[in-house]
């Protein structure tokens, strides 16, 4: 029996949306709309936080499905499978940057289709499991390679002798409290990075065109390990630490959970948290005393 899901179809011809929903309903998905331009899929992707997607590729307002499959995958972590009569080269090669679960041509049968479904729900709900798989088997020590997160972090860290950098360093209007945290690196040859977080940061690596940040990973090899010019954000209240992706392309990670653009995720002392592929355990030094008004 065909997994329980709710699917956006989106389609520019009308009768070929309907014969696709009539296909999907009857094998007991469900279809809560359809859209027949890019702009409209995102907007509904947002809305109804579908389990799956099925584009069309070319639609009626000029930006592509690839474009659109681009914007739900990246912020909302949405699984797109494309449907489409083109199978020429260039527009593969174009789709394929999208990273869909599936490339599906028409005229298709309904065997195929619900194959096809059947599949990137299975693969969507597991990736995360997968994910850790990976994740794990790219951690380096002293020892070498492990499986096991925290055999990456077995080492004594003196986090009174680390140094605290104020952050942001232009930040001209404090809270009112703020956290000290450390983030360890996985890879041994690096040093705990001390942190006195004064308002929210922007975290990523050196732009040649100027964008800055104000936690440049840079020096922990960040481009090899697919950490994004303007990777993540930290933010904070009086009670919570919070990681927000802001549009990364390989993605921020609390303990192997996908932080998505608008979806951040609560930080905990001694989160592994991970930027793309480059690793750090998340250490909370001081918090924010209930009576504390001011920054020192």
């Amino acid at each position: 029996m065909p997994t329980k899901a709710n699917i956006l179809v989106v389609e520019d011809e009308a009768l070929v949306a309907l014969d696709i929903t009539s296909i999907l309903t009857s094998k007991t998905y469900t279809v809560p709309a359809t859209a027949d331009t890019s702009a409209r899929a995102v907007e509904l992707a947002e809305k109804f936080q579908p389990d799956l997607v099925l584009m069309d590729i070319r639609l009626q307002d000029g930006p592509s499905g690839i474009e659109a499959a681009n914007l739900i995958r990246t912020h909302f972590g949405i699984p797109v499978i494309f449907l489409t009569a083109h199978a020429d080269e260039a527009t593969i090669q174009k789709a394929k940057r999208a990273l869909p679960y599936g490339y599906i041509l028409k005229p298709f049968n309904e065997n195929e289709l619900v194959a096809a479904i059947e599949i990137a729900l299975y693969r969507s709900q597991t990736e995360d499991r997968g994910q850790v798989v990976r994740d794990e088997t790219l951690v380096e020590t002293d020892e070498g390679t492990q499986p096991g997160m925290q055999a990456a972090f077995q080492r004594q860290v003196n986090f009174a002798q680390i140094p605290y950098t104020r952050l942001p360093v232009d930040s001209t209007t404090p809270r009112g409290y703020s956290w000290r945290i450390a983030l360890v690196p996985a890879r041994r040859e690096h040093e705990a990075i001390g942190i006195h977080l004064l308002d929210e940061i922007t975290i990523g690596r050196h732009d040649p065109d100027g964008l800055t940040v104000d936690l440049d990973l840079t020096p922990f090899d960040a481009a090899t390990y697919g950490v994004s010019r303007q990777h993540a954000m930290i933010k904070f209240d009086a009670h919570n630490l919070y990681l927000h992706d802001i549009g990364s392309v390989n993605g921020s990670f609390v303990n192997f959970t996908r932080a998505f653009l608008g979806r951040p995720l609560t930080l905990h002392d001694l989160d592994v948290i991970s930027f793309g592929k480059l690793f750090f355990q998340l250490k909370v030094i001081e918090k924010p005393t209930s009576n504390e008004t001011t920054i020192l």
